[in-house]
């Protein structure tokens, strides 16, 4: 039967409800996680997130990016003190968001890359003495403050990314940190020597 062989009372509407249909099909609505995924990447843009230039075009770094990159390269508290304040900002801005949404948040790969690279950068600057020397700190210049960052950080890793994430990550850094060494040994001369349950979260 051809629809265009029906009354116009009947084609009329049914015309306009293929055309909504199509419409929804194209560009579903989007859920409150989708509003507030959007809404977190507009909030941190230029502090999470690269931003094109104007000029060339080309993707900036983000501050956390710079940031990042200054305190592995000086490795001191002053190198690192912008990447450490701004800890807090990365772990609220989680905390703005809706719980039932935080999984579409730590899917975003700017995300995951931020709070693994820094936990990794931690072990690192604490790894740095080792056990060679019997009377190395596992902590080496990092303060009771730092450590505490840390642990808010590790915490936000469990929450996000569960046990398993954790695991991995730890096994990606120890080989890249000391690759001679064991797991037993980087533990107990490192930051994660420490227990965070004794640090405010």
């Amino acid at each position: 039967m051809n629809i265009y062989s029906l009354p116009k009372k009947f084609l009329v509407p049914l015309l306009l409800a293929g055309g909504v249909a199509f419409v929804v099909l194209q560009s579903p609505p989007k859920g409150v996680c989708d509003v507030q995924k959007e809404n977190y990447i507009t909030n941190n843009e230029i502090f999470l997130f690269p931003k094109k230039s104007s000029s060339s075009g080309k993707k900036e770094k983000s501050f956390y990016q710079t940031a990042l990159e200054e305190c592995r390269q000086n490795n001191s508290p002053g190198g690192c003190y912008s990447l450490f304040s701004s800890v807090h900002r990365l772990i609220q801005s989680f905390q703005n968001v809706d719980s039932k949404c935080h999984l579409q948040v730590a899917q975003i790969k700017e995300v995951r890359e931020s709070l693994f690279l820094l936990y990794s950068l931690f072990i690192e600057i604490s790894w740095a003495e080792g056990p060679e020397n019997e009377l190395s700190n596992p902590l080496a210049w990092l303060s009771v403050n730092d450590v505490a960052t840390f642990c808010k950080v590790q915490n936000q890793i469990y929450y996000f990314y569960g046990e398993k994430g954790v695991t991995q990550l730890e096994q990606k850094a120890f080989q890249d940190i000391a690759p001679n060494h064991s797991p037993e040994e980087i533990r107990k001369f490192s930051i994660l020597s420490e227990n965070c349950s004794y640090y405010p979260r």
